[in-house]
């Protein structure tokens, strides 16, 4: 043990991942959870803590949440259990799946580069932009990928024959994926290595060390339950989630049945774009380095590229941009379960080669560089977050009317539409009106009630209902009114058509 801390103790990759990992532990509180996708799985988590139903998550109160599986929700839950409901405790569970995630990358790669590769892999990935990003965010990318992580590296391990056991934790990858997202985590998993094994023809080691049936039956066993139970909680949610989350979301730009927002309509090929940004600077190293490759190689490079090992990472790299590039409804995070993949490839250049030492100096240099991404990102939560964020969030509304009534009484309606954010920080509190009519049937005389309007809004509500409300200021979007002690709880022929 002694030899192991001497040994980190001087290796200057190891204090690198810590550094950045520690940044991103210390910043998950720091800044508040974002609508609309950050708070909305947040308060989905806090509900299941309040109202105690584990099996279904829940949209609003009594209503079920069919878009995702539940078990990012529950360890979410599960850490407000522990660590009460906040920021912190909400992103705490992605920053141990990341490590999860570190910690598989590194032993793929010490397996089968050596050590040193395995520490740049884990460098370079630590120090991705959406790497880093989802190490602390509240999205279900994070725990599929671990799973897709887990399935990818066993298969390599099992078709290397090191034991059964590999080939049975591939299908126990595929089951976390199944309960973290859905049947997309199967897609991200056997596409790669369908094209792996269609180039290598290695079909013959699959069928010997990779146990089909009795994984697949493992995979069922572990994720099929809860499938069959939530059916049983609430009748549709088979076909929603099958047919509608998982077929028309990526087939019809715009999709119109979604229940729980509205479907992206994005450009063919988009994901492209994305993943150069999501993935830098491992997008601009892989893209640079197969570019000199190919240049001064040529057929050299054909040979090292169809190397088992490289061709197994390229597979892995790149299905989730050739799946989704004819989709017509994509997200940056949807590139994510190729990062790995993708680090360990342009890692795998740093292997000594007496031929080409100048490459080895060059990832060395690059891998340095990519340490100063923490270092922005601190910045931003410290210094520009502060100024925008109040248009992302509700938090300071929220506080705001928490400082006029510690006891919690204030009655507070949203106009229209009701933020995640406005939920999640008010306890679920936040109630949601359709109309200014209905704003004048919960108008109580004498106790003071609150609205927040979207500001282009106020202008359009009746005149002698504006008469009675007071501006309290506005917060970001947001402006919030009260009603006056002498405020009527009648309604007027102004706004009986509202």
């Amino acid at each position: 043990m002694a030899d192991v801390l001497r040994r980190l103790a001087h290796n200057p990759w190891f204090w690198v991942i810590v550094v950045a990992l520690a940044i991103r532990l210390a910043t998950l509180g720091m800044y508040p959870l974002g609508d609309t996708t950050e708070a909305r799985y947040a308060e989905i988590a806090r509900k299941m803590v309040e109202t105690g139903n584990w099996l279904t998550p829940q949209f609003d109160y009594g209503v079920p949440f069919w878009g995702k599986p539940p078990l990012s929700t529950w360890l979410r839950a599960v850490s407000f259990e522990l660590f009460g409901v906040n920021e912190f405790a909400a992103r705490l569970p992605s920053w141990f799946i990341a490590l999860g995630i570190l910690w598989l990358t590194f032993q793929l790669g010490r397996r089968e580069r050596g050590t040193d590769v395995a520490w740049i892999a884990a460098t370079l990935l630590t120090t991705s932009v959406l790497f880093y990003i989802l190490a602390g965010a509240v999205l279900m990318d994070p725990l599929m990928t671990l799973g897709t992580t887990l399935s990818m590296l066993a298969f390599w391990r099992a078709m290397r024959g090191d034991g059964r056991m590999w080939g049975y934790l591939v299908f126990v990858g595929l089951a976390i994926g199944l309960m973290a997202k859905g049947p997309v985590a199967v897609v991200m998993t056997g596409l790669p290595l369908f094209f792996w094994l269609l180039f290598t023809g290695q079909w013959k080691t699959f069928w010997q060390h990779i146990p089909l049936i009795s994984g697949s039956l493992l995979m069922l066993a572990l994720a099929a339950p809860w499938y069959i139970l939530a059916e049983r909680a609430t009748p549709g949610f088979l076909e929603y989630f099958f047919i509608g989350e998982h077929w028309k979301r990526f087939t019809e730009p715009g999709w119109q049945g979604d229940l729980y927002g509205n479907a992206h309509t994005s450009p063919k090929g988009k994901i492209w774009i994305e993943w150069l940004v999501a993935a830098f600077p491992l997008s601009f190293a892989l893209i640079t380095g197969l570019g000199i490759l190919l240049w001064k190689q040529r057929r050299g490079a054909i040979r090292q590229l169809g190397d088992d090992w490289a061709l197994y990472l390229l597979c892995w790299a790149l299905s989730p941009m050739l799946f989704f590039t004819f989709s017509g409804n994509v997200l940056a995070t949807y590139v994510f379960p190729g990062l790995p993949a993708t680090a360990l490839l342009v890692a795998s250049w740093y292997r000594p080669d007496p031929a080409r030492p100048e490459r080895r100096r060059a990832i060395a240099r690059f891998a340095f560089a990519s340490a100063l991404f923490p270092v922005f990102f601190l910045l931003v939560i410290l210094f520009y977050l502060p100024k925008v964020w109040d248009r992302n969030s509700e938090v300071f509304l929220i506080e705001h009317l928490q400082q006029q009534d510690p006891q919690g009484t204030t009655r507070l309606y949203y106009l229209y539409r009701r933020p995640f954010s406005a939920e999640f920080y008010s306890r679920g509190k936040a109630r949601l009106l359709k109309s200014p009519k209905q704003m004048r049937e919960v108008i109580t005389p004498g106790t003071p009630v609150y609205f927040a309007v979207e500001a282009p809004y106020v202008k359009g509500l009746p005149a002698d209902l504006k008469a009675c409300l007071d501006d309290m200021g506005r917060y970001g979007r947001y402006v919030l009114l009260r009603t006056t002690p002498s405020c009527p709880a009648a309604k007027t022929k102004s706004d009986q058509s509202q």
